[in-house]
């Protein structure tokens, strides 16, 4: 168990310590073509967005940004989270200290989505 780690622009695109799942959703624009950009497009908005070029190929990550927030809706984009999409294990983006409490959200947001299909699966039948 990896109880600190700092996510930084060198290993965003890596794996994870916890699962070895890996971070890396491709390059920029084979990722933005995906979301129904055309080629021409991906290659200028990952240009103009995250500075890719020819010669410095850059990699998404599929890393989740948490922000927590105390109440005030206040956002700095700094502070929060980087969580992982295999095993949801967070580690703290100033401190890189490990936290699980946002795999516990998702448990429970996953359970009350089965509930709920289910349900409607069942009322559908009748």
């Amino acid at each position: 168990m990896k109880e600190k780690y700092i996510i930084d622009e060198q290993n965003y695109c890596g794996e994870c310590p916890e699962c070895k799942h890996s971070w890396d959703s491709g390059e920029m624009p084979d990722y933005l073509m995906t979301l129904g950009n055309t080629r021409i497009d991906a290659e200028a908005l990952a240009q103009k967005s995250y500075g890719w070029t020819l010669e410095n190929r850059k990699h998404m990550s599929n890393l989740i940004f948490i922000e927590a927030s105390d109440g005030d809706m206040d956002y700095n984009g700094l502070d929060g989270f980087y969580q992982c999409g295999g095993c949801q294990i967070a580690w703290n983006s100033g401190t890189g200290d490990r936290t699980d409490k946002f795999k516990m959200f998702l448990d429970r947001h996953i359970k009350a989505s089965e509930n709920w299909k289910a349900t409607l699966d069942k009322n559908k039948k009748t």
